[in-house]
């Protein structure tokens, strides 16, 4: 296909190491039973999006990795830490269960405002305020709104947020663990939505401080 005619469908995003997707994953087997009406995600496809791009032209990846690196230049490798369970929306019935940034917040939307500000020069612009956080499951669709509660031994309750938080409470107490790591780099990353799901494939990382550029799709690393 042409390249200046053939279309991504792009963001930026910071991902997750082995180790914490393995806590995550043990979580989510233990509750995914339990909340009927969403479907979880796929722990290899977990990742704190920093910017969404929409649909780009395969000719104008190089610009935006080039684009990324200078707004990670001045950037050193920072913790997070994720330890708060919520939803969104924040009132009615939650159509997405994820986690939020309870540690290195601040430098985690320093650099998703210098991301954003670098590619809104090329044009690139998120109507979308940042709110660090992964998602880990999106209702069903087609689910009644009376059907995607949270279910226990029997008792079905419409407090889906609140019981939502409470299991993810009560599983960082009983491992004695928490998911936190260390960012090192962000990921240019691509998306292909299909029925069951968006399939997420990993173009080109740029390390923190920004002076290496790994393309991803073909191994091939170089420095800037």
């Amino acid at each position: 296909m042409n390249p200046e005619t053939e279309r991504l469908r792009l963001f930026v995003a910071a991902l997750l190491p082995e180790e914490t997707r393995e806590l995550l994953a043990s979580f989510v087997g233990k509750v995914k039973d339990l909340f009927p009406g969403y479907r979880f995600v796929a722990p290899e496809s977990w990742h704190i999006t920093l910017q969404f791009l929409g649909e780009v032209p395969s000719s104008s990846v190089e610009d935006i990795v080039e684009a990324l690196s200078r707004a990670s230049r001045a950037k050193e490798a920072f913790k997070v830490s994720f330890c708060e369970a919520g939803a969104f929306p924040e009132r009615g019935m939650p159509r997405i269960l994820h986690i939020a940034a309870t540690g290195g917040r601040e430098p985690l939307s320093d650099l998703a405002r210098d991301v954003r500000s670098s590619l809104f020069a090329l044009g690139y612009g998120d109507s979308k305020p940042f709110a660090p956080h992964i998602t880990l499951a999106r209702e069903r669709r087609g689910t009644p709104p009376n059907a995607r509660g949270y279910q226990r031994t029997g008792h079905r309750t419409a407090d889906v947020r609140s019981a939502w938080k409470d299991c993810f409470d009560r599983f960082l107490k009983e491992e004695g663990s928490k998911p936190e790591w260390e960012v090192k780099d962000l990921v240019l990353m691509r998306s292909i939505l299909r029925p069951e799901g968006a399939q997420y494939t990993p173009l080109a990382a740029i390390d923190l401080p920004g002076t290496e550029v790994r393309s991803l799709s073909n191994t091939r690393t170089h420095s800037l």
